[in-house]
């Protein structure tokens, strides 16, 4: 095998697990251990952690591409593997449940609590990946979820989070918020593919205007509630950097939102990108905020 076809195999598998998604999480798992407690005392714990979150996120998008494959050729999504061929279906099949069960395994030599939110995630990821998906807006709660859960997973590898519960749940709504708010807006981008699988998102069910004004709502609630942890100082928020990382994220949502407002398909699709952008500034004000305090 050549240098350009390990590269190839290498870019193919990347896409596959989005394992960019997957850093993402388990950064948020490492902005929740450093909220709650010194880590590290508990390296090897936040270590499991950070490769349980990436592992089964991983899985779970593997077996999201296998049984979605259909959907994603009517969409003419040829950054998916499987769609260009670059990837056998039962070799993301296979990567898909080793992943998952390898990632679980992680979170099972961290404590109890962790492995039961891996193990309830990884249920919840399959479950979605075969039907949860095709009811559409549970289906976009779920991959909230999986977006918010990595904060408290992280806190919970210390098992007490008394100490920064508060911001915690916070940091943890707001994401969620945002997750939401973008899992809504794709649901536009994606409505003739998800035809084939009867998905029913909310602009398939109420129509592509009142997604967008949902969608709009949600980034709104998230944005709203992005000052809280520095104004009421939460577990010592009420830092400059912090400040500063979250209004770049917060003027990122509101210019996505104007766009999604009137934007046309072309337009709304290209705020896949600049969302995610919104949401890794958001990522970026979250480690500020809480890593400053061990400078």
């Amino acid at each position: 095998m050549t240098d350009e076809q390990i590269l190839k195999k290498i870019k193919s598998f990347w896409q596959l697990t989005r394992l960019g998604h997957g850093f993402m999480l388990s950064i948020a798992v490492v902005i929740g251990a450093l909220i709650v407690g010194n880590v590290f005392l508990k390296v090897y714990g936040v270590l499991l952690g950070v490769l349980a979150a990436i592992l089964i996120e991983a899985g779970t998008f593997s077996l999201n591409d296998y049984y979605d494959i259909e959907v994603d050729r009517e969409n003419e999504r040829l950054d998916r593997p499987l769609v260009r061929g670059d990837i056998k279906p039962k070799t993301a099949f296979t990567a898909g449940v080793i992943l998952t069960v390898i990632g679980v395994a992680c979170a099972y030599f961290i404590n109890n609590w962790c492995f039961l939110i891996a193990l309830l995630s990884a249920l919840f990821g399959v479950a979605y990946d075969i039907k949860l998906k095709e009811t559409g807006f549970l289906g976009n709660i779920y991959i909230a979820y999986t977006m918010a859960i990595p904060f408290l997973f992280g806190g919970m590898i210390f098992q007490n989070v008394e100490k920064g519960v508060l911001v915690l749940i916070v940091l943890s709504l707001i994401t969620f918020l945002s997750g939401l708010g973008r899992e809504i807006m794709k649901g536009i981008i994606d409505v003739k593919g998800d035809s084939l699988r009867e998905v029913k998102t909310v602009a398939r069910v109420y129509g592509i205007k009142k997604a967008r004004i949902i969608s709009i709502t949600f980034f709104s609630m998230a944005v709203a509630l992005s000052p809280i942890p520095f104004i009421y100082n939460l577990s010592g928020f009420r830092n400059y950097p912090y400040l500063v990382f979250v209004l770049i994220a917060d003027i990122i949502f509101i210019y996505s939102c104007i766009k999604l407002k009137s934007g046309d398909k072309e337009v709304i699709n290209g705020l896949r990108k600049t969302t995610i952008m919104a949401m890794l500034f958001g990522l970026i004000a979250f480690f500020s905020g809480a890593a400053v305090n061990w400078v």
